[in-house]
């Protein structure tokens, strides 16, 4: 009987294979822009790689019991959609009231009910990109028609 690999060995290769070919790409970018993304894409490879052995430790440790993945599951799929909708909404609402919405949108997927904690996290999270990014970093971010 031929032996299946674990899920995570797929995923270690692909985070390897990805940051390899980002960590390419940095070459073409001044060098003192180039050390961060460096830095982090080689964290990521060795982030792969750690998930790649655990994978390999998992494939010797299957017995009979296979790993189905499903790519069609309701909530990643799900999620997938709010995503994708948040990300196209950026430009019409703007930064801020496309984010709000987003967060307000996830936490009611997630059944989190309690209004409490979806204005505590949704002001928290609003205020916390509002004075790192425009406040201390000057960030422009996308402006929409409402604000």
């Amino acid at each position: 009987m031929k032996k299946k690999l674990s899920h995570d060995v797929y995923i270690g290769i692909l985070m390897i294979i990805f940051s390899v070919f980002m960590y390419l790409k940095t070459g073409d970018m001044p060098k003192g822009a180039a050390t961060f993304p460096k830095l982090v894409l080689t964290t990521f490879a060795f982030f792969g790689f750690l998930i790649f052995l655990g994978g390999m430790k998992k494939t010797k440790n299957f017995n009979t019991k296979e790993q189905n993945i499903n790519l069609f599951q309701k909530n990643p799929m799900s999620v997938l959609l709010i995503v994708v909708i948040y990300v196209s909404m950026i430009n019409l609402l703007g930064f801020f009231t496309s984010t709000s919405l987003f967060i307000i949108a996830l936490m009611l997927f997630f059944r989190e009910r309690r209004i409490k904690t979806i204005v505590l996290t949704l002001l928290g999270v609003d205020l916390f990109i509002y004075l790192l990014f425009v406040v201390q970093l000057n960030v422009f971010l996308p402006r929409g028609l409402l604000f």
